[in-house]
């Protein structure tokens, strides 16, 4: 973390941190087929994406839920800003796991039908994954707009500039989506 000698947390919030940029896809039954397609993409995402944007946030977490185990139960996380996100304590002893500080966090979900459709392809008509991985992008791009509307929460964070450094990062991957109607 960058030091601010004396000048407080303004100083930091106006300077802006470095975000760290972590996407998972959460896939809590299944056989990790898609997961392990889009593992590697989130990856290398979250990498090209971690970086300055003005604002407190240090660390961003998006959880794309795959499978519907618990769509039933609860819809998915709304984007939370927390300054502090402590782990169990049982994690702390046992790994030295230490709190995190200015995270944002929200999940998003797949069209479940669609999603089973390329998954079927994929398997019984061996389709190629970048299909998945184009719907997953651009699903994950879309939900970055939440972020535009959280200015009073997130202060001096530049929502456009990461929504483009988005885009250039899928550049970067090979990637293309349609961004007609994502804002």
């Amino acid at each position: 973390m960058p030091c601010f000698a004396g000048r407080g947390a303004e100083a930091a919030v106006e300077a802006g941190l470095h975000v760290q940029v972590e996407i998972d896809a959460q896939e809590a039954q299944g056989d990790g087929r898609i997961k392990n397609i889009l593992k590697p993409v989130f990856e290398a995402l979250s990498q090209k994406l971690s970086g300055e944007y003005g604002g407190p946030m240090e660390q961003l977490w998006i959880d794309f839920e795959i499978l519907p185990a618990d769509a039933e139960q609860r819809g998915p996380w709304s984007f939370r800003f927390q300054k502090r996100v402590a782990p169990p304590r049982w994690m702390v002893d046992a790994f030295g796991t230490k709190p995190e500080f200015n995270v944002g966090h929200y999940s998003l979900r797949v069209d479940y039908a669609a999603f089973r459709e390329l998954d079927h392809y994929l398997v019984f008509e061996e389709h190629d994954p970048k299909e998945i991985i184009a719907y997953a992008v651009r699903l994950l791009y879309e939900s970055t707009q939440t972020l535009r509307g959280k200015k009073r929460t997130l202060g001096a964070f530049d929502a456009d500039a990461f929504r483009a450094r988005f885009i250039q990062a899928l550049g970067e991957l090979g990637i293309a989506i349609d961004q007609t109607g994502s804002g």
